[in-house]
C-alpha cells in the first residue's frame, strides 16, 4: 500500500469521528505509521468559523451561509440559511456537523441572544421527516430542569425548520477538558448534576442516547446543561427501531454499539456518563484502540484500564463509581442515574467530611493540650497554697509574736496612740510596714528558701 493510500485511509478516518462530533489527533492517527505524521499533519483540518455570506453561489440575497477552512485553504462550503428565521436574527455560526447547523441569534422582541439549530436539507426532505425534526423539540419541551437546556419556541421559514433554544453563554465540557486538568471536586459537581438531569428525562420516558462532553454545556458559572436530544428516544420509538446503530462510538454502550434498540434504555446512558466520569478522572478515554474497529472490539468485550493505574490519586470509591457505570452487563450498571448522583455526592460529602474530622481531630488534641496545662496550672497552685499554709504555721511565730494583737494571716498588726487620750486605741490598728521589712531582712539573713520569699513579697496593702 502507497503512502498517499494510507495517508487517504487516515484522513478518511478522522473525517468519520469528525462527522460523530469527535476529534482526534495527528499522532494518535499516526500511531503505527509514524513516518506519515507530517504529511497527515498537513492535511487535517483546523476548523474556524468564518460567516461568508458570498462565498456560497447558491446563496440568495437574504440568506447567510459560512465555510469551514483548513490551514491550507481550502473551503468546505456549508448550506444557507435565511438571514432571518421567523422573528430571530442571525449573528453567527456556532458549531455544525451531519445533523446540520447551530447559529447564534437574537430575539428582538424579548431583546436576548438565542440558539437555533437548522438541520440539513437532506434530513427534512419529506413531511415524515420534518415531522421527526420537530418530534425533538416537543420531547425536550417536557423537560423543565435546571441542568437541561430548554427549548423556546420551533418554527419553518420556508423549507427551513428550525428549533430555538436557550443561549448558553460559556463553553461545553469537551473545551473545558482540553483547557487543563478538571479538580474531584468540578468533576464530581458536573457529573452528579448530569445525572440528575438525566434521570428527570428518564421518568419522562426519554433516553438520550449520545450523552459525551460536547453535549454537556458549562455556563458562565461552571454549571452543566445537558444539549441536544436530537437522537433522543422514548421505550416506543426504540422498541420500533430495528438494528439501529445511535450515538458516538467512544461513548456508546455495548447494546448500542450492537443496534440493540430494544435493551437501549436509562442505563445506556448511565454508561456513556460513566465514559464521561472516566475521561474527566483520567485525562484520556478508557479504551484506546488501533483503529475504529479495534475500538469496537473493546467496547463490546475488553475491560477499561481502572483509572487509578492512570491517576492514583483518585479516590478509591469514585473509581468504583466509574466502573460500575461502565459494567459491560446493564444489570451491573445503577438502576437510575439518581442512584449514580446519590453516590457520587457522597463521595463529595465523604471527602469534605474527612478533612472537617482532620480539622476537629487538631482541635481536639489542641483543646485537650490547653486542659491539661489548666490542670497542671491549678495542681501547682493548690500545691504551693498548702506549702505557703504549712511555712506559715512552721515559721510564723519568728515574723509575728504571739499578742492579743496579731492578725492572723501573716501581715503584723501593731497598736497606734490616741494622739488626745494618749492611750493605746486596740480598735485602731495600721499595717507597719517597717516592721515587715525588718522581719523580711532578717530571714533573708538567716538564708531561707525560696518558698517563704515568695510568701512575704506578696506584701499586703495599706489600709487606714
Amino acid at each position: 500500500m502507497s503512502d498517499d493510500t494510507k495517508i487517504d485511509e487516515l484522513l478518511d478516518r478522522w473525517e468519520e469521528l469528525r462527522e460523530q462530533g469527535e476529534s482526534i489527533s495527528p499522532k494518535e492517527l499516526c500511531r503505527d505509521c509514524p513516518e506519515l505524521l507530517g504529511a497527515v499533519k498537513e492535511q487535517v483540518f483546523a476548523l474556524q468559523w468564518v460567516p461568508s455570506p458570498d462565498t456560497d453561489a447558491s446563496a440568495q440575497p437574504d440568506q447567510v451561509s459560512f465555510t469551514t477552512q483548513d490551514i491550507n485553504g481550502r473551503q468546505s462550503h456549508h448550506e444557507p440559511v435565511p438571514k432571518t428565521l421567523g422573528r430571530y436574527e442571525l449573528k453567527q455560526p456556532i458549531g455544525a456537523g451531519g445533523f446540520g447547523q447551530v447559529w447564534l441569534a437574537y430575539d428582538p422582541e424579548l431583546r436576548r441572544d438565542v440558539a437555533i439549530k437548522v438541520p440539513r436539507r437532506a434530513l427534512v426532505s419529506s413531511p415524515e421527516e420534518m415531522e421527526r425534526f420537530l418530534e425533538e423539540a416537543r420531547k425536550v419541551a417536557q423537560l423543565k430542569h435546571p441542568n437541561i437546556v430548554p427549548v423556546h419556541d420551533v418554527g419553518q421559514e420556508g423549507a427551513c425548520p428550525y428549533i430555538v433554544s436557550e443561549w448558553i453563554d460559556g463553553t461545553d465540557l469537551r473545551k473545558r477538558i482540553r483547557s487543563g486538568p478538571v479538580s474531584f471536586g468540578e468533576t464530581l459537581r458536573i457529573v452528579a448534576d448530569v445525572a440528575d438531569a438525566l434521570h428527570h428525562a428518564h421518568l419522562r420516558d426519554i433516553v438520550h442516547r449520545d450523552i459525551k462532553p460536547d453535549n454537556i454545556l458549562l455556563g458562565s458559572r461552571g454549571e452543566p446543561y445537558v444539549a441536544d436530544f436530537g437522537i433522543a428516544a422514548t421505550e416506543d420509538e426504540l422498541l420500533a427501531e430495528d438494528n439501529v446503530v445511535s450515538g458516538t462510538l467512544p461513548y456508546m454502550s455495548p447494546e448500542q454499539l450492537c443496534g440493540e434498540s430494544r435493551r437501549v434504555n436509562a442505563r445506556s446512558d448511565i454508561y456513556s456518563l460513566g465514559v464521561v466520569l472516566y475521561e474527566l478522572l483520567a485525562g484520556r478515554l478508557p479504551f484506546k484502540a488501533k483503529g475504529l474497529d479495534d475500538l469496537r472490539k473493546q467496547i463490546l468485550s475488553g475491560e477499561p484500564r481502572p483509572p487509578r493505574t492512570v491517576e492514583d490519586s483518585i479516590p478509591p470509591e469514585l473509581e468504583s463509581v466509574c466502573l460500575r457505570a461502565m459494567s459491560k452487563d446493564p444489570v451491573q450498571r445503577y438502576s437510575t442515574a439518581k442512584d449514580m448522583a446519590t453516590d457520587l455526592r457522597q463521595v463529595q460529602l465523604n471527602q469534605g467530611h474527612g478533612d472537617q474530622l482532620q480539622r476537629a481531630a487538631s482541635a481536639t488534641a489542641s483543646n485537650r493540650d490547653g486542659q491539661n496545662r489548666k490542670r497542671l496550672l491549678v495542681g501547682t497552685t493548690a500545691m504551693l497554697t498548702v506549702l505557703m499554709v504549712a511555712l506559715i504555721g512552721l515559721f510564723g511565730d519568728r515574723f509575728w509574736p504571739h499578742s492579743d494583737n496579731s492578725r492572723p494571716g501573716g501581715s503584723a498588726a501593731v497598736p497606734s496612740k490616741d494622739h488626745d487620750s494618749g492611750k493605746t486605741n486596740a480598735r485602731d490598728v495600721v499595717y507597719n510596714d517597717n516592721y515587715f521589712q525588718r522581719q523580711l531582712q532578717h530571714r533573708n539573713r538567716r538564708k531561707s528558701d525560696g518558698w517563704t520569699t515568695f510568701v512575704l513579697s506578696q506584701q499586703p496593702s495599706k489600709q487606714g
